[in-house]
């Protein structure tokens, strides 16, 4: 079982200011990325992925009051899909 974390409005909001965080400095590497993948292209990734996880934990917040504190990205996976249950699969087909 995926271990987690109560919480609440305190912490989603935090949790989405780092996400925004996150968001905000990949923005920055975007065009670097694109341009020289080699040099930019993991940071840029990284900081997305990391958005992605904190968006995640805001979603879990939201939908059952706990989040995946860890920073596992296969916790986080599990935690979504108990946020919504009925939706087992992304718009792109993605299993999660």
């Amino acid at each position: 079982m995926t271990p987690t974390r109560e919480a609440g409005r305190t912490e989603a909001d935090g949790r989405f200011r780092k996400a925004r965080q996150f968001a905000d400095a990949a923005e920055l590497f975007a065009d670097a990325a694109s341009d020289d993948a080699d040099e930019f292209g993991d940071a840029y990734v990284t900081l997305a992925v990391h958005s992605g996880i904190a968006s995640g934990d805001v979603i879990s917040i939201v939908a059952s009051g706990e989040y995946s504190p860890t920073g596992n990205h296969q916790e986080s996976v599990a935690m979504l899909r108990r946020a919504d249950p009925v939706r087992p699969s992304t718009s792109r087909g993605c299993s999660l």
